[in-house]
Order: C-alpha cells, then structure tokens, then sequence
C-alpha cells in the first residue's frame, strides 16, 4: 500500500523508504487469500485512527470487505509485554474486478472534485502570488537598503522569505484541506453500502498478568459474529442482533457512516445519538470549519523553547492558563521577534483557545481584549469565529456534554487523547440566533458566578475554622509578617540550632513564636507519638493496577484526599488481592489520613465508614489517636489547623525534588489538648462549620448542573 496523494499535481503517490509490520502483514495476506476468503487480524489501533494512516484504511475498503472490528481491552497483551491499544479487524477479500471497480470510482470522484474546483488553477495562482510578493518584497523592512546576493543571503531576509512561504503553504493546505472534505462526504456514495459488526470487549478471560478472570466476552461476542457472517454468506445485508444484546458493547454500523476511522469506540451509540440530536436541533447546525474563519494550532517542538519565554512582551497561553475556563495562571511571554516569528498561531481578542491534548484535553476560553495580542503553545488551538457566532457561546458549547462528547470521540487515539485541527473542525454545534447565544452566555455567566459566591462563601466559613480554634485554645498568632530583607535577617544561638538543618528556613521568626506559644500554654501540649495508638505509612503497589473491586481492593491516593478534608472515590484504582502486605495497609472508620509527599504535603481526610477496609497509598501517614488522651475528630482538626500545618511547614525539606516530612518530624509534633470534654465540645463545633460549607459546596455544584442542563435544552432549541 501507498500513500496516495490525489491532490499532488506532480505525483499521486508517496514513495516510502520503509513500511510498518503490520501494513506489510496486511498486504501479505492480501496476496495469499483467495477471492472471498476471510482474514481477522490484531492491529494496533493507531491503523485505525491514526490520520497519517488513512492511506491504509483507504486500501483496505478498497481490497475487503470490512466485516468487524472487535475492540480489545488496552491490557490485552501486557501479560507478553506489549501495551499497545489493539482491535481485532475482520476483513473479506474482493474478487480483482470489484477492486479495480472501487478504485476506479474514486480516481473519478477526484478528478471531478478538482476539475469542478478549479483546483490547478487555483494552486497556480497562489503560487503567482507568492512570487510577486516575493519580488516586490511586500512587507519587508529594507533598512539597509540591500540589494541581490546581500539581500538574500542576509538572515532578516531569509527569515521574512519563510513567513512569507508559509503564509502561502497555509493557502494551498486550506484548499488541499477543502477539497480532501468534499472528497470525503462524497466517496461514500460511490461504493456500494454495507453493515459493519463492531464490539467492545472488556474482559477476555484473563487480566494483565495473564491470570483467568473466569470470564471471556469474546465467547458471546464470537457467537454473535458468527451469525453476521452466515447472513453475509447467505447474501442477507439485513441483520438484526440478538435480543439479549447489550447495545453498547455490540453494534452494527454501515460503511456510508464511517468518517474516516475504523475503531470502535468512534461509533459508540452513545456519540451517534450525541450527534443526531445536534443535527435535528431547531437552530440548525454547522461544523467549526463552517463557522470560523480561521482554527491554527501551536507552533511544535524548535520554533517555540522555554528559554524563550520571558516576563513582558506578548502573552504566551499556555495549557495551565486555560484550565479554569477564563484567561487565568502564571501567563509568560515572548519577545516582538518571536511573535512574528510565528504569527501563524497569533491570537487576537475573542478568539475562543481549545486545549487539545492529553488529560487536559477539552477545556477552553475565550483571549480578552485586555491582552490585545497573544500567541499559544502546541497543545492549544485558537478558533477566529464568524459573526453570526458569539465566541463565548462557542466557549460554553465545548464545555457542554454536547461538546466534550464530540471532543473525546474525535480526540480518542491508540496512546493519548489527542485532537488535530481538522477533528476540530469537524465538532458540529447548534447554530441560534445571536440573541440566544447571548442568553444562553448570560445565563450561564450568571450561574457561574453564583457558584463561586457560594463557594468563596463556603471557604469562608472553613477559614474561619483556624480563628475558632485559636480561639478556643487561647492562642494568639501575630499578623504574617512583610516580606522584607530586614525580616529575613535573624539570629539563632547555636543551642537552638538543632538536627541536622543548619539551613535559615526552620528558624524563622513564625516557627519560633509558635513553638514558644505551645510551650508556655496552660493546657496539656503532648508529642503526637505520646497520643497515638497507631501510625503507618501507606502501601507502596508493586504490579499494575486491577480491574475492579472483583480483583482488588480500593486504594485511597493522595489524588483522593480533598483539602476540604473529605474522601472523594470518583477517580477509584483498585490493588490486586495478592499484593505483598496488603491486608497489614488497610483503614478503619475514624482513622485519619495524612499526605507526607509531594506538593499537598499535610492535607488530611477523616475516613468515614464507608471507606473502611479500603487501602492507602505509600506518600501518606494513617493516624489513629489513643482515646484516653485524645478525641479522633479533636485530632483531625488540631493536626489539619495552623497549629500542626506550621509545625509541618518548619520540618518540610525543601532541597529534595518534592517536598516532603518524614515520620519521626510527624510523630514530634505538639499537640494542645484540652480536656475531653472540651475537645468534643470543640469538635462538634468544627464539624457543624464544615458540614455547612459542605452543604453549599453541594447546593452551588447541583444548581450549576441544572443550570447546564437546562441550557443544553436551549442549545438544542428544546425549551
């Protein structure tokens, strides 16, 4: 198989020096299988998604008949070594006339495509236009006044020939890019149309150790696929599934709905159902190519190096300053220079930035006028939209359910999530009147705003938490002092000097005063290891995660632990059964959790009974207190307060690379307490406080959410 090139007015095809195993494989078998004979062959995904494959999967509907595609679990050969995301693709090889038939059909289409374009034309006269410009040296600052071998040898000269060679590269891949659409909206008619099976295996009858799960999807999934293919034999393209199917693991797609991709996952139910109900929107629909002028991706890899940034010239975005869903973060900058550099990904006042790959795929805001003039790096793609669109309501569709659905299909890759700027321009969006966009902006501006009130409320009352307890305790902390060089300067005698940290940090002036305050107090102050019954640290996993709570027990990590104090599951990893000294890592109700490694160093979570018998991760403490001396919630709040936080931030050790406390420093912790009474008295207290800021953390969450929904009916025009 070649990569065919139809709009390369010199050559079709791309020679190529080498080829994958698997393509090789591929045209192997082509070669070997008789006419109507059936293949099923394990591919990585990447040859069914990838868009530098499409060549490939262009051969194959040319060669076969696509008669399923199976989806593997990712884990499906890590047991041999190999982690790579495969499906297993069924194919039926074409007699040579219906081959040359497909083929031929094709090279029609194109030819038709480009004649009724105009295309050569066109590629002509972009090329015209990049000579006279080049000629004419339209927009070149010839300061020097050089003229022949001194101009075009200078470096300003070369460099301003490649901005200009690329402004026109970008016009011939515009017109490369819209002419390869209606190619592929139109092919599709011309071959003859046809089911495909696809399916979703999870469980294959073994996990990535190769250990039996005493389950094989694959055996009903076979069964199924079996009576696909007698219906194919039979000459019956009409195929119902069985009724015990379940729909969204197994389903039947036709070849005239495929969009350029074979995987499985691409054509879930549940993004079919997504895009059909933006298509029979009220408002019309179109895609983002249709409704921008302009959608440019980052500069990659030596055209933009982090020791370019530097802190004035033009903003940089970057993917942190996007997270939030406004323009926020430690935004850098770049020089005039370098602007113009790459002013191919220049961004411009209500440009809507789309964060397009990896875990942070999806978000996006809108460039404000504030900034006048930025630029993005390679994981952020700027969206310039037409007038009949408001740039905010572009910003809120992709954020909507309507959109992260359509960005997570297209962005669904055999490695990382990861969108191109053609995927994104074909997410489609609902098309209202101006007016409703502006409504549906305000209202969903105004949600948010009520959502951080309640939330900067609930903070508020979880703050006032430290000043309570301060209180109660009878101790007074002075005001942080002024980050001044004079209060940096201090002296320490060498008796107070002690350990092995002879570095300035832990003797501060704040370090001092507290540990002076608990020392002179009139309530009892213990060392925390004089009050505790148990202390651990958590487990450190030695093999790879398991499936579900069938084969493993939930872990508790230090992406769990909230630092409102809470537990928070929805992101769960289980430890396998057989994992060394698991069953000695395990929590109990009432016990406290505290983070020893890494930047929330000293966040702690009071695990409630639903987590009881859940495991912990190895970069935290579990901490269990002696009920003679010491009330378990008294605990948990004393040790999450300024109190215990201060005494943590003076053992951190700040030369590693992550920050850190160890268990003797925790253990040596000063703890006031009170009487029992009073400690239950101040618990109660506490916990009435964070139940209440709980309550309107939960109040702001549920209304924006019902805000959203209501606001995707207005999207769609359902109101």
């Amino acid at each position: 198989m070649k990569a065919v090139d139809w709009l390369n007015p010199k050559s079709r095809t791309t020679e190529r020096d080498s080829q994958s195993t698997e393509v090789l494989f591929l045209e192997q078998c082509h070669r070997f299988l008789k006419e109507g004979g059936y293949l099923a062959m394990v591919v990585p995904d990447g040859i069914l998604t990838n868009s530098s494959l499409q060549y490939v999967r262009e051969g194959i509907e040319e060669k076969y008949r696509i008669v399923a595609v199976v989806s593997m679990p990712q884990t499906a050969f890590s047991a041999t070594g190999a982690g790579v995301k495969s499906s297993v693709l069924f194919l039926k090889k074409y007699s040579q006339a219906v081959t040359e038939s497909i083929q031929q059909a094709k090279l029609a289409l194109q030819d038709q495509i480009k004649q009724g374009n105009d295309y050569l034309k066109l590629l002509d006269k972009i090329e015209n236009n990049k000579k006279r410009h080049l000629k004419e040296l339209r927009g070149f600052d010839n300061a020097q006044n050089l003229s022949g071998k001194a101009l075009t040898d200078s470096e300003l000269y070369k460099e301003w020939k490649k901005s200009v060679t690329a402004e026109y590269n970008d016009q011939i891949e515009a017109l490369k890019e819209s002419l390869s659409d209606q190619y592929g909206e139109e092919k599709q008619k011309v071959i003859e149309d046809y089911p495909i099976f696809m399916a979703i295996a999870e469980d294959i009858g073994y996990d990535a150790t190769g250990k039996s799960t005493n389950n094989n999807e694959l055996d009903f999934i076979g069964r199924e696929l079996a009576r696909f293919i007698e219906s194919i034999e039979s000459g019956k393209d009409g195929f119902f599934l069985s009724l015990d199917v379940d729909n969204t693991r197994i389903f039947v797609v036709k070849h005239s709905e495929l969009q350029g991709r074979f995987d499985t996952i691409f054509y879930h139910p549940k993004y079919q159902i997504n895009e059909e109900s933006i298509k029979k929107s009220k408002w019309g629909y179109a895609t983002i190519k249709h409704i921008s002028t302009r959608v440019v991706d980052g500069p990659f890899g030596s055209d933009l190096k982090v020791d370019e940034y530097q802190s004035f010239g033009h903003p940089l975005l970057r993917v942190s300053n996007i997270r939030n869903g406004e323009i926020d973060g430690d935004i850098v900058y770049i020089s005039d220079e370098k602007q113009e550099q790459i002013k191919r990904s220049k961004v411009y006042p209500n440009d809507v930035i789309l964060t397009k790959a990896g875990a942070i795929l999806g978000y996006s805001a809108v460039f404000p006028e504030k900034l006048k003039e930025g630029n993005i790096t390679s994981h952020l793609v700027t969206i310039t939209c037409k007038d009949q669109i408001n740039p905010y309501y572009l910003s809120h569709f992709f954020k909507s359910n309507l959109g992260q659905l359509q960005i997570y299909r297209w962005g669904n890759k055999s490695t990382r999530p990861e969108l191109n700027t053609s995927e994104v321009k074909n997410i489609i969006i609902t098309t209202p009147p101006l007016k409703i966009q502006s409504q549906i902006v305000e209202k969903l501006n105004l949600e948010h705003s009520i959502k951080k009130q309640k939330e900067l409320e609930a903070q508020r009352l979880l703050d006032s938490i430290d000043d309570y307890l301060l209180g109660e305790l009878g101790i007074e902390l002075p005001e942080p002092e002024e980050n001044t060089i004079k209060n940096r300067i201090f002296i320490r005698n060498l008796s107070e000097v002690s350990g092995d940290r002879f570095d300035p940090y832990p003797y501060q002036n704040k370090f001092k005063y507290l540990e002076n305050k608990l020392k002179s107090m009139p309530i009892r102050v213990k060392k925390l290891k004089d009050i505790v019954s148990f202390f651990d640290y958590g487990l450190m996993p030695t093999q790879d995660y398991a499936f579900s709570d069938a084969d493993g027990l939930p872990m508790i990590r230090v992406t769990n632990i909230k630092k409102d104090g809470y537990i928070d599951m929805s992101d769960i990893k289980y430890i396998k059964f057989d994992t060394p000294r698991l069953y000695q890592k395990l929590v109990k109700a009432n016990d406290i959790l505290m983070v020893q490694c890494g930047n929330t160093t000293g966040k702690c979570a009071f695990v409630t009974e639903e987590y009881e018998g859940y495991t912990f991760g190895s970069f935290s403490f579990v901490i269990r207190g002696d009920r003679n001396y010491v009330d378990q919630k008294y605990l948990f709040n004393i040790l999450s307060s300024i109190v215990v936080q201060e005494q943590l931030n003076k053992s951190l050790t700040i030369t590693s690379v992550r920050p850190n406390t160890s268990k003797p420093d925790v253990l040596n912790f000063k703890i006031p307490l009170p009487p029992l009474e009073k400690q239950i008295e101040i618990s109660e207290h506490i916990t009435a406080i964070r139940n209440q800021a709980k309550q309107l953390q939960q109040q702001a969450k549920d209304d924006l959410e019902k805000a959203k929904q209501e606001v995707e009916a207005m999207i769609l025009g359902d109101d």
